[in-house]
């Protein structure tokens, strides 16, 4: 059966999720773009793009016969004329035209954000055109730009190579025996970058393989951290960050190394660049969920402040929506240190900025959690059920919990016995095996927990066990919601 071509340009189509992207600036820089024969030479396509942005909502579905008529009006000046079958096929032609000019468009604007690459590539064709007097007049720009750039990011070592190679090579051109002639000066920040690129990779790679409890394979890792100790003061700070860093998530030295990168950032903070701040900020995060769920809770204050204080300077949001899951991290975080008035505060500013898809069901979970924080259980429990169901795993076990949680304090123990049943069933293994086995082990030990609690509050015989319960919540590794458990031990 062949596939139906869909009859409108709605919000699904990638010229409109292009141009909706554009600015108003860029929109008027993407119109003398086309009009310039040099990037396009068809005069249907700026007609295209003048009927698009001429409408007040873009992502506003418009039927393909209208478009027709108003892209090519001399063939349709009787509105009773039907639309020829070619017609279509030439719309589609002329958006896919534009949709590529369009991605073009973001090539040379991207292009044109990058003067020291630009310097580069103009070097390149300088010496292939052996124009080397030119080439140096070049090279002396492009040298000054990089000995400008202040920021702390990989790109600013890769920049500073990508110059130092062609002055290298003009050198050897010019004198190519002489004894000051060297490679240092172009080794050294590829060094650099290559260090910054490896430690970050690492860095990750031991993240994900702690967040998901699956060895992975590093022959190299023990070398390169050897190898980056015996640097000793020669480390460039983002180097020192990437390395204190992987030393705190391979849990060696743990508390110590977080403090190192704490500091650095805190010390470099204005140099680095946002998106580097933010690679390195969510690592700290990981790391203080982790140690929130061994039970090392003054992490929940370090972890409220790492997250608070860099909202208002838009390193979360930088280029990204938020974080659903770091959204509600922080939200529940924030509410266990009794930080009530400022979730009412992040949740109204932020929740805007969270991906389309998750502002309503986060805003609700939310709520929910707001409710629970000031014991208004009932209020708490009506939310809850007006949620719709996400498919993201975190979600549903985000409403398990909560959901056992309430029911637990409103003594409803027949739907606290299916809400348990619930939730062991959600985390069997064949059920759900997008969950990390950590993840899946803290919310078991939660469920055992609670399962335990229930019987003892349900026998009054059996309320001297609760000392011995705390004990083993307070001593249990990998464990969620132990201040709640811990609390209903009382």
């Amino acid at each position: 059966m062949p596939k139906k071509i869909p009859q409108k340009i709605n919000a699904d189509n990638i010229l409109i999720q292009i141009l909706t992207t554009f600015s108003k600036e860029e929109r008027r820089m993407f119109y003398d773009f086309l009009a310039s024969p040099f990037f396009n030479k068809r005069r249907d396509v700026q007609c295209l793009y003048q009927i698009l942005e001429n409408r007040k909502d873009l992502t506003k579905a418009i039927g393909y016969d209208r478009v027709i008529r108003k892209l090519f009006p001399k063939h349709y000046l009787n509105k009773e004329t039907s639309i020829k079958e070619t017609d279509y096929s030439r719309l589609r032609n002329t958006m896919s035209i534009l949709s590529k000019l369009a991605e073009k468009f973001l090539l040379q604007l991207s292009r044109e954000g990058n003067e020291v690459e630009n310097h580069r590539l103009l070097i390149d064709e300088m010496m292939k055109r052996k124009l080397y007097q030119r080439s140096k007049s070049v090279l002396k720009k492009g040298l000054k730009l990089v000995k400008d750039k202040s920021l702390l990011q990989r790109s600013s070592y890769y920049d500073e190579y990508r110059i130092r190679e062609p002055e290298f090579y003009l050198d050897v051109l010019e004198r190519n025996r002489s004894m000051s002639n060297t490679v240092n000066p172009v080794v050294l920040p590829f060094h650099h970058y290559y260090l910054t690129n490896i430690l970050l990779y690492c860095c990750a790679a031991v993240n994900q393989s702690k967040i998901l409890n699956k060895e992975n394979d590093f022959p190299y890792l023990e070398n390169l951290l050897t190898f980056v100790e015996s640097l000793g003061e020669q480390i460039p700070p983002l180097i020192q960050i990437y390395y204190n860093v992987l030393l705190f998530l391979k849990e060696e030295n743990a508390a110590c190394s977080f403090e190192k990168v704490k500091k650095l950032v805190e010390e470099w903070e204005s140099n680095l660049d946002i998106n580097e701040r933010r690679q390195i900020l969510n690592f700290m995060l990981n790391f203080c969920a982790k140690q929130i769920r061994i039970g090392n809770l003054q992490y929940r204050e370090e972890r409220f402040k790492l997250y608070d204080l860099n909202l208002a300077s838009g390193v979360w949001s930088s280029g990204l929506y938020l974080s659903p899951h770091h959204f509600y991290l922080h939200v529940k975080n924030a509410l266990e240190i009794e930080k009530i008035d400022e979730v009412h505060t992040f949740v109204n500013e932020y929740v805007d900025s969270l991906p389309p898809s998750h502002q309503e069901p986060m805003n609700t979970l939310c709520y929910a959690l707001l409710m629970f924080a000031k014991k208004k259980f009932n209020t708490s429990l009506k939310i809850l059920k007006s949620f719709s169901r996400q498919e993201d795993f975190f979600y549903a076990l985000y409403i398990k919990t909560l959901f056992i949680k309430l029911y637990f304090e409103l003594d409803r123990y027949d739907e606290l016995r299916l809400a348990l049943e619930a939730l062991r069933i959600y985390l069997l293994e064949k059920r759900s095996r997008t969950i990390g086995e950590p993840i899946r082990e803290s919310y078991k030990k939660f469920y055992s927990f609670v399962n335990k609690l229930h019987l003892i509050d349900g026998h009054p015989n059996q309320k001297g066990k609760t000392t011995e319960l705390k004990v083993q919540i307070n001593v249990s590794n990998n464990l969620m919601e132990r201040a709640w458990l811990i609390q209903k031990c009382k």
